[in-house]
């Protein structure tokens, strides 16, 4: 018979600390990017410059402010990770404590 699932569950703080600070550089690097400048219509030519240009621009300002949201995004969650992470050690350490408390008081 398998063990429960309960049983299975690991929880490595360094691996979560590594992921988070994965996720504070991924935040940094995107926070970081200076996305700007626009396309004039005269790149793409007389006929295809009025059609294309306006259709750039506008797929280099949604990338623009996607880049941004992934930034907080990402930002958001390596906070989040990390009081995770902390909830976690702060929960082991007391039942680690209560088990030794008791295993005193028992033995």
């Amino acid at each position: 018979m398998a063990a429960p699932s309960n049983e299975k569950i690991v929880l490595d703080e360094d691996i979560l600390r590594a992921q988070a600070r994965t996720l504070g550089d991924a935040a940094t690097t995107l926070q970081g990017t200076k996305l700007s400048g626009s396309v004039d219509s005269s790149a793409f030519g007389a006929l295809c410059g009025a059609l294309l240009a306006p259709a750039i621009n506008a797929m280099a300002a949604q990338t623009r402010a996607h880049t941004a949201q992934a930034g907080l995004l990402a930002e958001a969650m390596g906070r989040a990770v990390t009081a995770t992470t902390n909830a976690f050690a702060t929960v082991e350490s007391d039942a680690v404590d209560a088990f030794q408390k008791a295993e005193g008081e028992d033995g």
